[in-house]
């Protein structure tokens, strides 16, 4: 049985003006409650808000805190800080696992799925939001992530390509082709921008002083993007 969010928030130290917005961040759709007067009373549209909050503060201190990387390698930073497993880590820091209220049917314990716990944080972070303004939820993100990115150091995946395929060929026969978008000089470099491609759908862009690393990146965007979410 979950605590009830009350705690949660006084642990916080939030003085909630609508505590039902974090009732609904922390209630999945499998709990009885899930639907209060035709509307949906889950998570996952505080979670769609709070996912892109989180992608925009993120993004800002990549770019603060990382002047000397280029687009490219701030794109593979930021993917880093916004990943399943990493969200999923904040969410269990703040003990939000502790006041999900899940319903009969979801029979796992909810601490110990990594997609729920993300879920959780973004969806939470859409509640604070809502009720608390963006200067407090970016107060919020800031004291997460600030120490985290400043020290964060790319890590480069040991085959993008090979993990982009894998993931299509679950459900698709095609495979991923590559094209070359464009090409550009700077600084007395030369540049590859590099298309992945599934039929006619541009998954991702990456460029890089190869065509084979500008591949890799493309391969490494489309995942950050999930851009393979709902192809036909």
């Amino acid at each position: 049985m979950s605590k009830p969010v009350s705690e949660l928030l006084k642990k916080m130290g939030i003085v909630a003006h609508d505590e039902t917005l974090y009732v609904e961040a922390l209630t999945h759709s499998s709990h009885n409650g899930a639907c209060m007067n035709a509307k949906h009373f889950d998570y996952e549209r505080l979670e769609f808000l709070g996912d892109s909050i989180i992608g925009f503060v993120v993004g800002q201190l990549c770019y603060r805190l990382h002047p000397e990387m280029r687009q490219g390698d701030l794109s593979v930073l930021r993917s880093q800080f916004i990943r399943t497993e990493f969200e999923a880590e904040l969410g269990l820091s703040l003990g939000l696992g502790d006041y999900v209220q899940v319903g009969p049917s979801y029979t796992s314990d909810p601490k110990k799925s990594l997609s729920l716990m993300e879920d959780v944080f973004e969806s939470f972070t859409g509640a604070l939001y809502l009720d608390q303004g963006f200067e407090k939820v970016n107060s919020f993100l800031i004291s997460l992530y600030y120490e985290k990115i400043k020290n964060g150091k790319i890590e480069v995946a040991e085959n993008p390509k090979s993990e982009l395929q894998e993931l299509l060929q679950a459900d698709y026969k095609q495979a991923v082709t590559y094209r070359l978008i464009s090409e550009k000089d700077e600084n007395n470099v030369h540049y590859f921008v590099m298309g992945a491609y599934f039929d006619k759908y541009l998954l991702g862009e990456g460029e890089g002083k190869t065509k084979k690393e500008a591949q890799a990146n493309a391969a490494r965007d489309a995942l950050t993007k999930k851009a393979f979410v709902g192809l036909k």
